[in-house]
C-alpha cells in the first residue's frame, strides 16, 4: 500500500547561505536558465527509511525558500562606466543608491548636481571645466566610480562649444530625464532641460544638489552665482561665455525666476560654481540565471548550482526557489 508523503519542511530544505552542492533524491533533473529565481543549495529532506520517491522535475509551486546575501561577495562594487548600451547609454542595477524613486526598469536618466568648490570661469578651453567637474564627481558621492566620473560634463558653453553640444544634448542625441543628484526631477527631458524653467529648484523649496547629493542653497560671496555662459536654450551667450574678458553669463541659486542658465551676468575675476551632468544611465532590472554541473542526478549523489546575476548587484538581493514534485513512490 502506497500513499504520498507530506512536503518537506521548507526551513530543512535550505542547506547553507553560500554557494555549494546538494542531495536530491533519485531522478531529480538539474534546473536550466530558464528559471527564474534559485537557491544556491538544494536538499531535500522527509523521505523516511524504506521509502523511495521518484522526482520528475522541478518548477514553480510547493515551497518559497528566500534566500539573503547569496551575492555578498559582490555585494558592494561599484557601478562601471567602461561598457555602453548601443543607445550610448550605461546600465545600472536596479538597486543603485543613485537612481531616482519611481524609475522602472529600462528607463534612461541623468544626475545633475552644482559643485561645491569653485574655479575661476576664465578659460577658453571647454575640456578645463570637464575636468573640473569630473573631479568633484569623482570626490563627491560614494556610488559614482572613477570611471562614471570621469564623463560627467559641464552644463556651460565657450566660445567655440555651447552646452548642448559638449553635453550631448542635442536633439539627435540619446533622450532621457533629468534629475538632481539624490533628489528630484529637474526635467522630463532634453527639451524641457532649455525651455527656460526647471521643474525643482530653490525658488520652489526644491534646492539644488551637490556632488555629495547634498542640498545647495545661497552661501557666501561668490558661492552663489552658478557660471555658465549659456543662454536658456542651451546655445553660447554671445560675449558672456566662458573665457570671455569681464564678464560671464550665471545665474544665481535662490533667484526666484528660476532661471536655469542665465538671469546676469558676473565677473570673471571671481571663483564661481559650475552644474555638472551624469552620461545617460539606463536603469537595468537583475537578469539571474542558474546552471548546474550535471543534467540529472539519483540518489546519494550530489550537484553544484552556479548563480549570476546581470547586471552585478550592488547590494545584497533576495533569491527564491519554488519547487514542485510528483511521482510515486512504493514502500518496501
Amino acid at each position: 500500500m502506497s500513499a504520498p508523503l507530506p512536503p518537506a519542511s521548507p526551513r530543512r530544505c535550505l542547506r547553507s547561505p553560500g554557494f555549494g552542492s546538494s542531495r536530491p533524491p533519485e531522478g531529480v533533473p538539474a534546473p536550466d536558465s530558464r528559471l527564474t529565481s534559485f537557491p544556491d543549495s538544494f536538499h531535500r529532506s522527509g523521505v523516511g527509511s524504506g521509502a523511495r520517491r521518484l522526482w520528475r522535475g522541478l518548477g514553480a509551486g510547493l515551497l518559497s525558500l528566500p534566500l539573503l546575501a547569496i551575492f555578498g561577495a559582490v555585494a558592494q562594487a561599484q557601478v562601471e562606466c567602461s561598457n555602453p548600451n548601443p543607445d550610448g547609454s550605461y546600465s545600472v542595477p536596479e538597486d543603485w543608491e543613485l537612481i531616482p524613486a519611481g524609475l522602472s526598469p529600462g528607463s534612461r536618466f541623468r544626475l545633475l548636481f552644482v559643485t561645491s568648490t569653485r574655479r575661476l570661469p576664465n578659460s577658453t578651453n571647454i575640456a578645463v571645466y570637464n575636468t573640473f567637474v569630473q573631479n568633484r564627481a569623482k570626490a563627491g558621492h560614494a556610488a559614482i566610480s572613477d570611471s562614471c566620473g570621469n564623463l560627467f560634463k559641464v552644463v556651460g558653453s565657450t566660445a567655440t562649444v555651447n552646452a548642448r553640444v559638449n553635453t550631448d544634448t542635442e536633439a539627435s542625441d540619446a533622450d532621457a530625464a533629468i534629475y538632481w543628484l539624490k533628489g528630484v526631477k529637474v526635467a522630463d527631458d532634453y527639451a524641457d532641460f532649455y525651455d527656460g524653467s526647471w521643474d525643482n529648484t530653490n525658488s520652489n523649496g526644491q534646492p539644488y544638489k551637490d556632488e555629495y547629493g547634498l542640498r545647495r542653497t545661497e552661501g557666501h560671496f561668490g558661492e552663489s552665482n552658478v557660471a555658465t555662459g549659456t543662454n536658456n536654450d542651451g546655445t553660447t551667450r554671445p560675449m558672456r561665455y566662458f573665457g570671455a574678458t569681464t564678464f560671464v553669463a550665471a545665474i544665481t541659486l535662490d533667484d526666484a525666476r528660476a532661471r536655469p542658465f542665465y538671469d546676469g551676468t558676473v565677473p570673471t575675476n571671481i571663483d564661481r560654481i559650475y552644474y555638472g551632468l551624469s552620461p545617460v544611465f539606463t536603469a537595468a532590472q537583475h537578469v539571474i540565471t542558474i546552471s548546474a554541473d550535471a543534467p540529472r542526478v539519483t540518489e546519494g549523489e550530489s550537484v553544484s548550482f552556479t548563480l549570476r546575476a546581470e547586471p552585478v548587484p550592488s547590494r545584497d538581493i533576495k533569491v527564491r526557489l519554488d519547487v514542485r514534485d510528483s511521482g510515486d513512490f512504493a514502500r518496501r
